[in-house]
Protein backbone atom coordinates (compact mmCIF):
# COMPACT_ATOMS: atom_id res chain seq x y z
CA UNK A 1 0.00 0.00 0.00
CA UNK A 2 2.96 2.32 0.98
CA UNK A 3 4.69 1.71 -2.66
CA UNK A 4 1.42 2.54 -4.16
CA UNK A 5 1.17 5.83 -2.10
CA UNK A 6 4.41 6.59 -3.08
CA UNK A 7 3.59 5.78 -7.13
CA UNK A 8 1.30 8.17 -6.96
CA UNK A 9 3.19 11.16 -5.49
CA UNK A 10 5.82 10.80 -7.61
CA UNK A 11 3.19 10.52 -10.63
CA UNK A 12 1.53 14.02 -9.15
CA UNK A 13 4.99 15.55 -9.12
CA UNK A 14 5.92 14.35 -12.46
CA UNK A 15 2.57 15.91 -14.66
CA UNK A 16 3.02 19.06 -12.22
CA UNK A 17 6.65 19.07 -13.43
CA UNK A 18 6.26 19.23 -17.48
CA UNK A 19 2.41 20.79 -17.67
CA UNK A 20 2.95 21.24 -21.08
CA UNK A 21 4.08 17.44 -21.82
CA UNK A 22 1.36 16.11 -19.90
CA UNK A 23 -1.30 18.41 -21.71
CA UNK A 24 -0.27 17.07 -25.25
CA UNK A 25 -0.32 13.14 -23.49
CA UNK A 26 -3.93 13.92 -21.94
CA UNK A 27 -4.80 15.59 -24.86
CA UNK A 28 -3.91 12.46 -27.11
CA UNK A 29 -5.41 10.04 -24.54
CA UNK A 30 -8.64 12.00 -24.18
CA UNK A 31 -9.34 12.52 -27.75
CA UNK A 32 -8.80 8.96 -29.24
CA UNK A 33 -10.83 7.76 -26.08
CA UNK A 34 -13.64 10.31 -27.34
CA UNK A 35 -13.72 8.86 -30.37
CA UNK A 36 -13.50 5.24 -29.68
CA UNK A 37 -16.03 5.60 -27.24
CA UNK A 38 -18.45 7.23 -29.65
CA UNK A 39 -17.52 4.75 -32.55
CA UNK A 40 -18.25 1.96 -30.44
CA UNK A 41 -21.92 3.52 -29.18
CA UNK A 42 -22.62 3.62 -32.85
CA UNK A 43 -21.59 0.02 -32.96
CA UNK A 44 -24.08 -0.55 -29.98
CA UNK A 45 -26.71 0.65 -31.07
CA UNK A 46 -26.61 -1.39 -34.35
CA UNK A 47 -25.45 -4.28 -33.01
CA UNK A 48 -26.40 -4.53 -29.52
CA UNK A 49 -28.54 -5.89 -27.47
CA UNK A 50 -31.12 -2.90 -26.56
CA UNK A 51 -34.35 -1.66 -27.74
CA UNK A 52 -36.29 -4.11 -29.66
CA UNK A 53 -33.41 -6.20 -29.95
CA UNK A 54 -32.99 -6.84 -26.48
CA UNK A 55 -32.67 -10.55 -27.01
CA UNK A 56 -30.41 -10.57 -29.86
CA UNK A 57 -28.18 -13.07 -29.26
CA UNK A 58 -31.15 -15.67 -29.71
CA UNK A 59 -32.81 -14.23 -32.23
CA UNK A 60 -32.93 -15.72 -35.76
CA UNK A 61 -34.32 -14.23 -38.98
CA UNK A 62 -35.47 -16.31 -41.66
CA UNK A 63 -34.99 -13.93 -44.68
CA UNK A 64 -34.99 -15.62 -48.09
CA UNK A 65 -35.86 -18.59 -50.11
CA UNK A 66 -33.64 -19.87 -52.94
CA UNK A 67 -34.60 -22.19 -55.80
CA UNK A 68 -31.05 -23.38 -58.09
CA UNK A 69 -31.37 -24.96 -61.28
CA UNK A 70 -28.36 -26.61 -63.28
CA UNK A 71 -28.59 -27.78 -66.20
CA UNK A 72 -25.53 -29.70 -68.27
CA UNK A 73 -25.43 -30.13 -71.50
CA UNK A 74 -23.10 -32.70 -73.51
CA UNK A 75 -21.38 -31.09 -76.72
CA UNK A 76 -19.98 -33.91 -79.73
CA UNK A 77 -16.72 -32.11 -81.54
CA UNK A 78 -16.78 -32.44 -85.03
CA UNK A 79 -13.91 -32.23 -86.60
CA UNK A 80 -12.88 -31.59 -90.30
CA UNK A 81 -10.32 -33.56 -92.09
CA UNK A 82 -7.84 -32.59 -95.23
CA UNK A 83 -10.22 -34.45 -97.55
CA UNK A 84 -12.96 -32.59 -96.27
CA UNK A 85 -14.62 -35.30 -94.71
CA UNK A 86 -16.37 -34.83 -91.08
CA UNK A 87 -15.60 -37.34 -88.37
CA UNK A 88 -17.10 -36.70 -84.86
CA UNK A 89 -14.36 -36.49 -81.97
CA UNK A 90 -14.84 -39.41 -79.35
CA UNK A 91 -14.36 -36.09 -76.65
CA UNK A 92 -17.45 -34.87 -75.43
CA UNK A 93 -17.55 -31.44 -73.89
CA UNK A 94 -19.41 -30.66 -70.78
CA UNK A 95 -20.95 -27.34 -70.54
CA UNK A 96 -23.10 -26.30 -67.50
CA UNK A 97 -25.91 -23.72 -66.81
CA UNK A 98 -26.99 -22.21 -63.47
CA UNK A 99 -29.64 -20.41 -62.66
CA UNK A 100 -31.44 -19.25 -59.74
CA UNK A 101 -34.61 -17.50 -58.40
CA UNK A 102 -35.32 -15.88 -54.80
CA UNK A 103 -37.38 -14.29 -52.88
CA UNK A 104 -39.19 -14.09 -49.53
CA UNK A 105 -41.37 -16.74 -48.09
CA UNK A 106 -45.34 -16.51 -49.14
CA UNK A 107 -47.37 -17.12 -45.69
CA UNK A 108 -49.01 -20.75 -46.48
CA UNK A 109 -44.92 -22.30 -47.35
CA UNK A 110 -44.07 -20.70 -43.70
CA UNK A 111 -47.01 -22.36 -41.90
CA UNK A 112 -46.34 -25.39 -43.79
CA UNK A 113 -42.65 -26.06 -42.95
CA UNK A 114 -41.78 -23.26 -40.70
CA UNK A 115 -43.00 -23.19 -37.88
CA UNK A 116 -41.37 -22.68 -34.20
CA UNK A 117 -40.25 -26.15 -32.76
CA UNK A 118 -39.38 -27.75 -29.28
CA UNK A 119 -36.02 -25.35 -29.27
CA UNK A 120 -37.70 -22.42 -30.04
CA UNK A 121 -39.29 -19.71 -27.35
CA UNK A 122 -41.76 -18.02 -29.23
CA UNK A 123 -41.53 -17.02 -33.45
CA UNK A 124 -43.49 -14.81 -36.15
CA UNK A 125 -44.37 -14.24 -38.98
CA UNK A 126 -44.12 -10.80 -40.56
CA UNK A 127 -43.65 -8.69 -43.89
CA UNK A 128 -41.96 -5.80 -44.01
CA UNK A 129 -44.01 -3.19 -45.89
CA UNK A 130 -43.42 -0.25 -47.84
CA UNK A 131 -42.41 3.60 -46.83
CA UNK A 132 -46.15 4.98 -46.11
CA UNK A 133 -46.63 9.45 -46.65
CA UNK A 134 -49.89 10.63 -44.96
CA UNK A 135 -50.74 13.95 -44.38
CA UNK A 136 -51.23 15.31 -40.28
CA UNK A 137 -51.36 18.34 -38.81
CA UNK A 138 -50.29 20.04 -41.88
CA UNK A 139 -47.17 17.96 -42.38
CA UNK A 140 -46.32 14.98 -44.66
CA UNK A 141 -45.34 12.23 -42.66
CA UNK A 142 -42.87 9.45 -44.23
CA UNK A 143 -43.02 6.15 -41.85
CA UNK A 144 -41.55 3.00 -42.76
CA UNK A 145 -44.50 0.32 -41.45
CA UNK A 146 -44.49 -3.64 -40.68
CA UNK A 147 -47.13 -6.12 -40.84
CA UNK A 148 -46.82 -8.72 -37.78
CA UNK A 149 -48.71 -11.27 -35.91
CA UNK A 150 -49.10 -11.56 -32.06
CA UNK A 151 -45.70 -13.36 -31.74
CA UNK A 152 -43.78 -10.76 -33.10
CA UNK A 153 -44.04 -8.96 -29.56
CA UNK A 154 -42.46 -12.18 -28.01
CA UNK A 155 -39.64 -12.28 -30.14
CA UNK A 156 -38.47 -8.76 -30.47
CA UNK A 157 -39.03 -6.80 -26.59
CA UNK A 158 -40.42 -4.01 -27.60
CA UNK A 159 -40.26 -1.80 -24.82
CA UNK A 160 -43.69 0.21 -24.75
CA UNK A 161 -43.60 3.63 -23.27
CA UNK A 162 -47.18 3.40 -23.28
CA UNK A 163 -50.54 1.33 -23.98
CA UNK A 164 -50.47 -2.44 -25.16
CA UNK A 165 -49.60 -4.49 -28.45
CA UNK A 166 -52.90 -5.34 -30.59
CA UNK A 167 -53.94 -8.84 -29.75
CA UNK A 168 -55.46 -12.40 -31.11
CA UNK A 169 -58.65 -11.10 -31.49
CA UNK A 170 -57.23 -7.84 -33.63
CA UNK A 171 -55.63 -9.68 -35.88
CA UNK A 172 -58.37 -12.34 -36.79
CA UNK A 173 -60.60 -9.48 -37.10
CA UNK A 174 -58.30 -7.32 -39.54
CA UNK A 175 -59.12 -4.52 -36.64
CA UNK A 176 -58.09 -0.91 -37.66
CA UNK A 177 -55.29 -0.67 -34.96
CA UNK A 178 -51.52 0.12 -34.89
CA UNK A 179 -48.62 0.34 -32.42
CA UNK A 180 -46.07 3.36 -33.19
CA UNK A 181 -42.95 4.46 -32.26
CA UNK A 182 -42.00 7.27 -30.12
CA UNK A 183 -41.29 9.04 -33.17
CA UNK A 184 -43.78 8.65 -35.47
CA UNK A 185 -46.13 9.58 -32.40
CA UNK A 186 -44.33 13.00 -32.08
CA UNK A 187 -43.98 13.36 -35.14
CA UNK A 188 -48.02 12.85 -36.05
CA UNK A 189 -49.35 13.87 -32.48
CA UNK A 190 -46.60 16.38 -31.03
CA UNK A 191 -43.57 16.31 -28.91
CA UNK A 192 -44.37 14.51 -25.94
CA UNK A 193 -47.80 14.19 -26.28
CA UNK A 194 -50.11 10.62 -25.36
CA UNK A 195 -50.85 8.59 -28.56
CA UNK A 196 -52.52 5.85 -27.38
CA UNK A 197 -56.92 5.89 -27.75
CA UNK A 198 -56.15 8.65 -30.63
CA UNK A 199 -56.93 7.90 -34.12
CA UNK A 200 -54.96 8.59 -37.52
CA UNK A 201 -56.03 8.37 -41.15
CA UNK A 202 -53.78 6.87 -43.29
CA UNK A 203 -54.46 7.01 -46.97
CA UNK A 204 -58.57 7.73 -45.60
CA UNK A 205 -58.44 5.19 -43.61
CA UNK A 206 -58.96 5.58 -39.66
CA UNK A 207 -56.87 3.33 -37.36
CA UNK A 208 -56.67 3.42 -33.25
CA UNK A 209 -52.94 3.68 -31.87
CA UNK A 210 -52.94 0.96 -29.12
CA UNK A 211 -49.19 1.84 -27.87
CA UNK A 212 -45.88 3.88 -28.45
CA UNK A 213 -42.76 1.74 -28.07
CA UNK A 214 -39.37 3.07 -27.72
CA UNK A 215 -37.61 3.97 -31.30
CA UNK A 216 -35.83 1.42 -32.53
CA UNK A 217 -31.49 1.59 -32.86
CA UNK A 218 -31.00 -0.33 -35.51
CA UNK A 219 -31.22 1.39 -38.93
CA UNK A 220 -31.08 -2.05 -40.65
CA UNK A 221 -33.89 -3.11 -38.42
CA UNK A 222 -35.78 -0.16 -38.07
CA UNK A 223 -40.35 0.34 -38.12
CA UNK A 224 -42.54 3.20 -37.00
CA UNK A 225 -45.81 1.73 -37.60
CA UNK A 226 -47.02 -2.35 -37.13
CA UNK A 227 -49.99 -3.16 -37.85
CA UNK A 228 -51.90 -6.73 -37.61
CA UNK A 229 -50.56 -8.64 -40.50
CA UNK A 230 -54.10 -9.16 -41.65
CA UNK A 231 -54.26 -5.47 -43.00
CA UNK A 232 -51.92 -6.12 -45.42
CA UNK A 233 -52.83 -5.24 -49.31
CA UNK A 234 -54.32 -8.64 -51.41
CA UNK A 235 -51.55 -8.77 -52.95
CA UNK A 236 -49.27 -9.75 -49.88
CA UNK A 237 -51.83 -13.26 -49.58
CA UNK A 238 -52.06 -14.19 -53.29
CA UNK A 239 -49.17 -16.11 -53.58
CA UNK A 240 -50.24 -19.32 -54.78
CA UNK A 241 -46.02 -20.94 -54.70
CA UNK A 242 -43.12 -20.76 -51.95
CA UNK A 243 -42.47 -17.14 -53.10
CA UNK A 244 -43.88 -14.51 -51.35
CA UNK A 245 -43.70 -10.87 -48.63
CA UNK A 246 -43.13 -12.91 -45.70
CA UNK A 247 -40.31 -13.50 -43.15
CA UNK A 248 -39.78 -15.26 -40.15
CA UNK A 249 -38.32 -14.72 -37.08
CA UNK A 250 -37.24 -17.13 -33.76
CA UNK A 251 -36.49 -16.49 -30.48
CA UNK A 252 -34.21 -19.50 -29.93
CA UNK A 253 -34.57 -20.85 -26.13
CA UNK A 254 -30.66 -21.39 -25.95
CA UNK A 255 -27.74 -19.78 -27.37
CA UNK A 256 -25.99 -22.93 -27.89
CA UNK A 257 -28.62 -23.97 -30.02
CA UNK A 258 -29.01 -21.68 -32.57
CA UNK A 259 -26.53 -23.37 -35.09
CA UNK A 260 -28.55 -26.68 -34.93
CA UNK A 261 -32.24 -24.72 -35.39
CA UNK A 262 -30.64 -23.53 -38.82
CA UNK A 263 -29.64 -26.57 -39.61
CA UNK A 264 -32.92 -28.25 -38.74
CA UNK A 265 -34.37 -25.56 -40.91
CA UNK A 266 -32.22 -25.87 -43.84
CA UNK A 267 -32.84 -29.33 -43.93
CA UNK A 268 -36.64 -28.89 -44.11
CA UNK A 269 -35.82 -26.36 -47.21
CA UNK A 270 -33.96 -29.31 -49.13
CA UNK A 271 -37.16 -31.70 -48.48
CA UNK A 272 -39.91 -29.73 -49.14
CA UNK A 273 -42.16 -30.49 -52.24
CA UNK A 274 -40.87 -28.74 -55.68
CA UNK A 275 -43.70 -29.83 -58.40
CA UNK A 276 -45.87 -26.44 -57.46
CA UNK A 277 -43.07 -24.26 -57.81
CA UNK A 278 -41.41 -25.78 -60.94
CA UNK A 279 -44.49 -25.40 -62.61
CA UNK A 280 -45.26 -22.14 -61.23
CA UNK A 281 -41.52 -20.73 -62.56
CA UNK A 282 -41.02 -23.10 -65.37
CA UNK A 283 -37.84 -24.31 -63.55
CA UNK A 284 -36.19 -27.73 -63.05
CA UNK A 285 -35.12 -26.93 -59.17
CA UNK A 286 -31.57 -28.84 -58.19
CA UNK A 287 -31.42 -27.45 -55.04
CA UNK A 288 -33.11 -25.35 -52.41
CA UNK A 289 -31.42 -22.70 -50.21
CA UNK A 290 -32.58 -20.14 -47.20
CA UNK A 291 -30.94 -17.41 -45.76
CA UNK A 292 -31.28 -17.95 -42.14
CA UNK A 293 -29.05 -15.78 -39.41
CA UNK A 294 -28.77 -13.80 -36.84
CA UNK A 295 -29.51 -10.24 -36.82
CA UNK A 296 -25.88 -9.03 -36.74
CA UNK A 297 -24.90 -11.35 -39.32
CA UNK A 298 -28.08 -10.49 -41.53
CA UNK A 299 -26.73 -6.45 -41.25
CA UNK A 300 -22.84 -7.35 -42.26
CA UNK A 301 -24.72 -9.43 -45.30
CA UNK A 302 -26.65 -6.39 -46.81
CA UNK A 303 -23.15 -4.59 -46.37
CA UNK A 304 -20.85 -6.87 -47.97
CA UNK A 305 -23.52 -9.22 -49.75
CA UNK A 306 -20.59 -12.26 -49.74
CA UNK A 307 -21.74 -16.22 -50.17
CA UNK A 308 -23.06 -15.86 -46.95
CA UNK A 309 -24.50 -13.51 -43.67
CA UNK A 310 -21.37 -15.64 -41.11
CA UNK A 311 -18.94 -14.95 -44.15
CA UNK A 312 -20.33 -11.13 -44.37
CA UNK A 313 -20.00 -10.90 -40.14
CA UNK A 314 -16.45 -12.08 -40.45
CA UNK A 315 -15.31 -9.65 -42.99
CA UNK A 316 -17.04 -6.82 -41.17
CA UNK A 317 -15.31 -7.69 -37.92
CA UNK A 318 -11.85 -8.13 -39.99
CA UNK A 319 -12.67 -4.28 -41.64
CA UNK A 320 -13.69 -2.76 -38.22
CA UNK A 321 -10.56 -4.07 -36.35
CA UNK A 322 -8.22 -2.89 -39.36
CA UNK A 323 -9.98 0.60 -39.17
CA UNK A 324 -9.27 0.54 -35.40
CA UNK A 325 -5.70 -0.25 -35.83
CA UNK A 326 -5.07 2.10 -38.44
CA UNK A 327 -6.72 4.66 -36.12
CA UNK A 328 -4.87 3.92 -32.90
CA UNK A 329 -1.42 3.32 -34.06
CA UNK A 330 -0.29 7.02 -35.21
CA UNK A 331 -1.77 8.70 -31.86
CA UNK A 332 0.20 5.85 -29.65
CA UNK A 333 3.03 5.68 -31.63
CA UNK A 334 3.41 9.71 -31.08
CA UNK A 335 2.47 8.87 -27.39
CA UNK A 336 5.48 6.69 -27.40
CA UNK A 337 7.80 9.30 -28.80
CA UNK A 338 6.65 11.75 -25.89
CA UNK A 339 6.65 9.66 -23.76
CA UNK A 340 9.72 8.81 -24.29
CA UNK A 341 11.36 12.06 -24.54
CA UNK A 342 10.18 12.29 -20.71
CA UNK A 343 10.96 9.57 -19.53
CA UNK A 344 14.66 9.71 -20.71
CA UNK A 345 14.87 12.96 -18.93
CA UNK A 346 14.62 11.09 -15.89
CA UNK A 347 17.66 9.09 -16.71
CA UNK A 348 19.63 10.38 -13.28
CA UNK A 349 16.28 10.36 -10.77
CA UNK A 350 16.68 6.95 -12.05
CA UNK A 351 19.89 6.00 -11.24
CA UNK A 352 19.73 7.31 -7.88
CA UNK A 353 16.18 4.90 -7.49
CA UNK A 354 18.80 1.73 -8.40
CA UNK A 355 21.60 3.47 -6.35
CA UNK A 356 19.48 3.06 -3.48
CA UNK A 357 18.39 -0.37 -4.04
CA UNK A 358 15.34 -0.09 -6.42
CA UNK A 359 15.11 -3.04 -8.76
CA UNK A 360 14.56 -2.95 -12.88
CA UNK A 361 10.87 -4.53 -11.80
CA UNK A 362 10.39 -1.78 -9.16
CA UNK A 363 11.12 0.94 -11.94
CA UNK A 364 8.92 -0.96 -14.70
CA UNK A 365 5.93 -0.70 -12.62
CA UNK A 366 6.61 2.75 -11.59
CA UNK A 367 6.28 3.82 -14.84
CA UNK A 368 3.40 1.97 -15.33
CA UNK A 369 1.82 3.29 -12.68
CA UNK A 370 2.25 6.83 -14.23
CA UNK A 371 1.23 6.04 -17.74
CA UNK A 372 -1.65 3.76 -16.44
CA UNK A 373 -2.79 7.18 -14.23
CA UNK A 374 -2.27 8.98 -17.06
CA UNK A 375 -4.47 6.59 -19.41
CA UNK A 376 -7.32 6.80 -16.75
CA UNK A 377 -7.45 10.07 -16.39
CA UNK A 378 -6.95 10.89 -20.27
CA UNK A 379 -10.15 8.62 -20.49
CA UNK A 380 -12.60 10.01 -17.71
CA UNK A 381 -11.59 13.46 -19.99
CA UNK A 382 -12.29 11.33 -23.34
CA UNK A 383 -15.58 9.78 -21.95
CA UNK A 384 -16.80 13.33 -20.44
CA UNK A 385 -16.61 14.76 -23.88
CA UNK A 386 -18.00 11.47 -25.84
CA UNK A 387 -21.49 12.07 -24.03
CA UNK A 388 -22.31 15.56 -25.52
CA UNK A 389 -21.09 14.47 -28.72
CA UNK A 390 -23.51 11.59 -28.46
CA UNK A 391 -26.30 13.46 -26.87
CA UNK A 392 -25.98 16.10 -29.76
CA UNK A 393 -25.96 13.36 -33.06
CA UNK A 394 -29.00 11.86 -31.33
CA UNK A 395 -30.76 15.17 -30.80
CA UNK A 396 -29.91 16.25 -34.04
CA UNK A 397 -30.69 13.09 -36.05
CA UNK A 398 -27.95 13.73 -37.82
CA UNK A 399 -27.51 9.72 -38.53
CA UNK A 400 -31.10 8.87 -37.90
CA UNK A 401 -32.00 6.48 -38.06
CA UNK A 402 -28.84 5.36 -36.60
CA UNK A 403 -29.44 5.75 -31.96
CA UNK A 404 -26.11 6.04 -30.82
CA UNK A 405 -26.37 4.11 -27.60
CA UNK A 406 -23.86 4.74 -24.40
CA UNK A 407 -24.63 2.31 -21.25
CA UNK A 408 -22.64 0.29 -19.09
CA UNK A 409 -21.20 -1.75 -21.89
CA UNK A 410 -19.81 1.32 -23.84
CA UNK A 411 -18.41 2.98 -20.56
CA UNK A 412 -16.38 -0.40 -19.86
CA UNK A 413 -14.74 -0.44 -22.95
CA UNK A 414 -14.17 2.87 -22.45
CA UNK A 415 -12.19 2.22 -19.25
CA UNK A 416 -10.71 -1.05 -20.53
CA UNK A 417 -9.04 1.36 -23.87
CA UNK A 418 -7.96 3.82 -21.38
CA UNK A 419 -6.06 1.21 -19.03
CA UNK A 420 -4.94 -0.39 -22.95
CA UNK A 421 -3.40 3.03 -23.98
CA UNK A 422 -1.86 3.58 -20.91
CA UNK A 423 0.03 0.40 -20.43
CA UNK A 424 0.98 0.55 -24.56
CA UNK A 425 2.49 4.15 -24.44
CA UNK A 426 4.42 3.36 -20.88
CA UNK A 427 5.74 -0.37 -21.75
CA UNK A 428 8.28 0.00 -23.85
CA UNK A 429 9.87 3.34 -22.41
CA UNK A 430 9.85 1.72 -18.89
CA UNK A 431 11.65 -1.40 -20.33
CA UNK A 432 14.37 0.79 -21.58
CA UNK A 433 14.88 3.08 -18.75
CA UNK A 434 14.85 0.24 -16.76
CA UNK A 435 18.17 -1.21 -18.53
CA UNK A 436 19.98 2.13 -17.71
CA UNK A 437 23.39 1.43 -16.06
CA UNK A 438 23.55 2.96 -12.83
CA UNK A 439 26.96 4.95 -13.27
CA UNK A 440 25.60 6.04 -16.63
CA UNK A 441 22.88 7.67 -15.42
CA UNK A 442 24.54 9.42 -12.74
CA UNK A 443 27.46 10.71 -14.71
CA UNK A 444 24.81 12.23 -17.68
CA UNK A 445 25.15 15.78 -17.57
CA UNK A 446 22.48 16.69 -20.11
CA UNK A 447 19.82 17.45 -17.18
Amino acid sequence: MNKLTNYLKITIKVLLKSPFISFISLFGISISIALLTVFSAVWEGQMGDNGALKKVDRILLLESLTFNDTQVDTLINADTLMDGSVVMDTVFDKSSTYSSIGSSFSLSCLRNYFKGDDDVEAYSFFAVGEEMKFFENNSVHNFRANYVDTGYFNVFNYPFLEGEPFDKEAIENARKEVVMTRRAADGIFGVGQSATGREIEILGVNYLVKGVVENQTSAFFFFDLIFPYTLAEASYFESSSSFGFFNAAYLVKDVAKMESVKKRYRDIASAMPREQDQAAYDIEIDEVEIRISTIPQLMAFQLFLLDSPEKSLKRLKLVVLLCLLLFLIPPVLNLIKVNMGRVMDRRQEIGIRKAHGASATDIILQFLFENIFMGILGGVLGLSLALPIIHLLNETKVLQPITLIFNMGVFGIGVVLSILLGVTVGLFPAIKISKTRIAHSLNDHSL
